[in-house]
This record gives structure tokens, C-alpha cells and sequence, in this order.
């Protein structure tokens, strides 16, 4: 889902507290906090967030500058990259709004580059093979990459972290029983600090925890197979036509 679903999800979840007077930027600091409660104690949820960034910068997407004859931009906070992609469009206006159904066929890796070296990037003299993109990032999470983003382009930068630093349109690893994990904690803090009710507080924020605890049990085992039947190679198991399980 993206952060704004995410963060829709909870508002829901939290019944008329989501929508209370007065309290709206409160909450949406205290889901902020939340999420990064459960992420200090549950590594799954830290993986998977993707940001994307295009020269224009429209709604949704970190903007790019240009410097020389590389493309700058920001990581968010803490953010450790994993994966960069180029992803070609056929105009501006698709790149601003662009589909997600064929990504995989239109974009292309970005390869590691030394930040010490980016002049290089700078000044159109790297060291890399022709077609190559390649990116250099630096200690403070600024980045350049060569060649230079046109319009019809897009940065997509696949990163894991501990931060809730997220612009609506971002695609977060978070999912509904996190969501419900996070209602909770905003209760609790609602209940504290607005309604000033410490018995209900500390129900709701034992609630937290429990299902904080849910959470990091849950997470064990969701990306491997548990068990599999040992079976022959591939070319015996499915040598004929006739296999009803190939």
C-alpha cells in the first residue's frame, strides 16, 4: 500500500478520533511515531519502501535538480538503499502520472559510483560502460546520478530504514495488522495528552504492545518457503505431457 493508504487505514481504525477537531495534525504526527515504534522492534516492516523522483517534481514525487551534467537529489532520513532504477516514458505528462503495470519493461538498473568521484558524473567523464547509469551517494544521503534525468524519466529507489520520512505516494512495506498496532499507540496517546484519562491510556497502550509483540512473531518466516516434498530434477518430473502437476 502507499503511506496515505497506510495512513488511512489507521485514521479508521481509530473511529472518530481520526477525524476529531482540532487534533488532525496531532494524530498524524502521533502515526508518524507509531510507525516508528513498531519499526524499532520489528525488522520485517523496514524493508520494501520505495520513493520516486522526477525532474519536475509533481505531487508525490521528491524533486531533482540539475548540476552540471548529473542529476541531484535527496535519500529520505536514515534511508538505506537497496535498489535504483531509471523508468522510461513516452512523455512528461505519463511520467508525472505514470502506470505501474509495466515498469519491469521500461526501466533500467543504477549502478554504484564513488561519491569521492563525482565530479566525473559532473563534468560527463565517468568510467563506465556506454548505456550505463550510474549513481554516486554521499554520508548526509545526497545523491547524483549520471547521465542527467530528463522529463519523461523516473528515479525509483527501492530502500530499507527505520524512518516514517514518507510523501504520500510512496509504497510502504506496512500492511493492516500493522495498521491496527498503530491505532492503538494513537489511542493511547490521544487518551493521555488530549482527554487526559491515564486508566484508558495505559489499556490502550498495553493493547500496543501486545499486538507490537503479534508483529514481531508474525514476521518470522514470511519470506521463505517452510517445507517443500524432496522431488526429482525438473526435466524428469515434467518429461511428458501427461503430468498432471507440471
Amino acid at each position: 500500500m502507499t503511506w496515505l493508504q497506510f495512513k488511512t487505514a489507521v485514521k479508521e481504525l481509530i473511529t472518530v478520533d481520526g477525524s476529531r477537531q482540532g487534533i488532525t495534525s496531532y494524530v498524524d504526527r502521533m502515526i508518524k511515531l507509531g510507525v516508528v515504534e513498531v519499526l524499532s522492534h520489528v525488522e520485517f516492516y523496514t524493508k520494501g519502501n520505495i520513493t520516486k523522483y522526477n525532474l519536475a517534481g509533481p505531487e508525490g514525487f521528491q524533486p531533482l535538480t540539475t548540476e552540471g551534467n548529473a542529476s541531484l537529489g535527496q535519500l529520505p532520513s536514515d534511508a538505506r538503499p537497496q535498489e535504483a532504477y531509471r523508468i522510461f516514458y513516452d512523455t512528461a505528462e505519463i511520467a508525472a502520472s505514470p502506470p505501474t503495470d509495466d515498469e519491469g519493461c521500461n526501466r533500467t538498473p543504477v549502478v554504484n559510483y564513488s561519491y569521492a568521484n563525482r565530479n566525473d558524473l559532473i563534468c560527463a567523464h565517468p568510467l563506465i560502460n556506454d548505456g550505463a547509469s550510474v549513481i554516486a551517494i554521499g554520508k548526509s544521503g545526497d545523491f547524483y546520478i549520471y547521465p542527467q534525468l530528463d522529463r519523461n524519466e523516473v528515479l525509483q529507489i527501492h530502500w530499507d530504514g527505520f524512518t516514517a520520512d514518507h510523501q504520500d505516494s510512496d509504497t510502504v512495506s506496512y500492511d493492516e495488522p500493522m495498521a491496527e498496532c498503530v491505532g492503538e499507540y494513537v489511542k493511547a496517546k490521544v487518551t493521555r495528552e488530549v482527554d487526559k484519562d491515564l486508566k484508558l491510556f495505559e489499556s490502550y497502550y498495553a493493547t500496543f504492545q501486545k499486538k507490537r509483540q503479534e508483529l514481531y512473531l508474525n514476521s518470522f518466516g514470511r519470506q521463505v518457503i517452510r517445507t517443500n516434498p524432496v522431488g526429482g530434477s525438473t526435466s524428469l518430473a515434467c518429461s511428458t505431457t501427461t503430468c498432471s502437476t507440471c
